[in-house]
């Protein structure tokens, strides 16, 4: 299974990358059809944070408690009387009932641990991730040689099916202002595999796929400080991303940094 990976050396190449991604199309492919992740680290592979938490257990166990975790959760929507649980029962209901994808996206949302994974249809805005690393931006980040990455999801490749084991996700976006700002989507691994390279690896197993599912763009951190300013003309701030008393915080650190380290270093 090829694993693609495209080395950056400037901004200006991955933008105009991007354009290809989303203009005319990459490799002759209809565009708009990739989802896009941001890694602080480009060594990070695609993995859970359920994953993470409970990589100790065995594979089958684990994807057992998540199943178990996701239905108890539905349970207590379906009998809740608290006025923001009815709201968002109503919200997610239908006539079957309330999804599995629906109920790992909102506990994702609330911070438990899933086996979901957040993307974003915009590249630029999985960049603003990559390099948005607030517990180590700064001086740091822009004299360090490690790398970032923007991962591009081909949302065609025939890896991605809930029979097989990863479902793409187009969540509710009605009651998830966050998810409406960074025109978020997920990917829902129910395999036994930790990993989408590793569940990559055993889908396509020995065949030679004409789809590349995934390609990792391996981004300087040194470009940090030129590349947040741009996204920053492009109105994708902590502020957009993050409304509220917390994405304002994290904008006026940034803007210190910028003001005051990056531009006099």
């Amino acid at each position: 299974m090829r694993l693609e990976t495209v080395v950056m050396e400037t901004w200006s190449e991955f933008k105009d990358l991007v354009g290809r991604f989303v203009g005319e199309g990459f490799w002759g492919l209809v565009p708009e059809r990739f989802w896009f992740r941001g890694h602080a680290d480009a060594a990070w592979s695609l993995t859970s944070s359920f994953d993470r938490l409970f990589a100790h257990i065995d594979p089958a166990k684990r994807r057992t408690v998540h199943q178990t975790m996701l239905d108890s959760l539905r349970e207590r929507l379906e009998v809740a009387e608290d006025e923001s649980l009815v709201r968002i029962r109503t919200e997610l209901r239908d006539e079957t009932g309330i999804a599995v994808t629906e109920m790992a996206a909102l506990a994702q949302h609330y911070g438990t641990p899933t086996r979901m994974l957040d993307w974003s249809e915009s590249a630029y805005i999985a960049a603003f991730f990559a390099f948005s690393d607030f517990g180590r931006i700064g001086q740091e980040m822009t004299t360090e040689q490690g790398d970032c990455a923007v991962i591009a999801l081909d949302t065609r490749a025939s890896a991605w099916n809930s029979d097989s084991g990863v479902s793409l996700v187009n969540a509710n976006r009605r009651i998830n202002s966050r998810l409406r700002r960074q025109r978020g989507v997920f990917t829902l691994n129910s395999s036994v595999s930790s990993s989408l390279e590793e569940y990559c690896t055993a889908f396509y197993g020995e065949r030679d796929p004409v789809d590349r599912p995934l390609t990792r763009l391996i981004i300087p951190k040194a470009l940090a400080p030129g590349a947040i300013r741009d996204l920053e003309m492009m109105g994708i701030t902590s502020e957009s991303m993050f409304p509220g008393p917390e994405g304002a915080a994290r904008f006026a650190f940034v803007t210190a940094v910028d003001r005051h380290i990056w531009r006099e270093g």
